[in-house]
């Protein structure tokens, strides 16, 4: 059986992340999209009404044998790490001693929680970038047993800024995370 949540706090729960604006707009439209007392399932995410967001956005899976994949990855995801990730365990990606946190944090996204992030990353002769990440559930399993989320980088780079990768320190955990459990009914 489906989990049901109350519509009202899921709003107030965003309302409490303090988001920049195109976080809010995705949230908004995240929230148009819910359907009997759940948030929106992995099929009714449609591309074409999300171009704004594509740059940034990520469908992120998490599988019964604990692996984070890149269901899909934007552009910014793609220059981030220097190649697309699509199809990558996320896990993998993220510094050792930051592993164990990155599960447990995703194991919270895939079921009911939403949250925010803000990302500092720096590397010498560039300037510096701040970004804000937003991670919102969607409903249901997945044929393959996966559970999975939206997550949204804020960053849109200029030209050939951070053209190449990140580090792994950069693209491990925000600097600030920020959660909000949607209170099931």
């Amino acid at each position: 059986m489906q989990a049901r949540f109350d519509f009202a706090a899921a709003g107030d729960a965003l309302n409490a992340l303090d988001l920049g604006p195109l976080n809010r707009e995705l949230a908004s439209h995240w929230l148009s999209l819910w359907k009997n007392d759940a948030p929106p399932t992995r099929g009714a995410i449609n591309p074409a009404r999300m171009k704004a967001f594509l740059p940034g956005l990520a469908i992120m899976g998490l599988y019964p044998d604990d692996t984070i994949r890149f269901r899909i990855a934007g552009t910014v995801f793609k220059s981030a790490f220097g190649f697309d990730p699509t199809g990558h365990d996320m896990l993998a990606l993220t510094a050792p001693e930051q592993r164990a946190d990155r599960l447990a944090r995703c194991r919270r996204l895939a079921f009911d929680t939403v949250a925010v992030g803000i990302r500092l990353s720096a590397r010498t002769g560039e300037p510096d970038m701040i970004a804000q990440d937003l991670m919102l559930p969607l409903s249901g399993v997945n044929k393959d047993g996966s559970r999975s989320w939206l997550f949204h980088n804020s960053w849109r780079p200029n030209g050939g800024e951070w053209r190449g990768g990140l580090t792994l320190r950069a693209l491990g955990m925000t600097e600030t995370f920020v959660a909000r459990v949607l209170r099931p009914i």
